[in-house]
């Protein structure tokens, strides 16, 4: 995907985020059900706005007309399990 902004091009790579999510079951449990709750696996496809030591950060899409972006992500770097670039980019200008 193309971002523009201030007439700067940047071009955004896709990419498939695998990561572990916490997971709340609420209500009484017993022993065994609680042994059974565990973290949920999760994967997330978008395009890397940002990726430092602490967090990874995803966008679903952007409007070049209102240079606004759509459906953030900001995962915890603790939490990433992979980082996968994927084949085809969004066409922008």
């Amino acid at each position: 995907m193309t971002h523009i902004k201030g007439g700067k091009t940047k071009k955004l790579k896709r990419v498939e985020v695998d990561w572990i999510d916490a997971h709340v079951w609420s209500g009484w449990r017993d022993e065994e059900e609680a042994k059974e709750v565990m973290p949920a696996q999760t994967h997330t496809i978008g395009y890397l706005l940002t990726q430092n030591r602490q967090y990874v950060k995803l966008t679903s899409g952007y409007s070049e007309t209102n240079e606004l972006y759509d459906s953030i992500h900001v995962i915890p770097k603790g939490w990433v399990t992979e980082i996968r670039e994927l084949e085809g980019r969004c066409r922008g200008k």
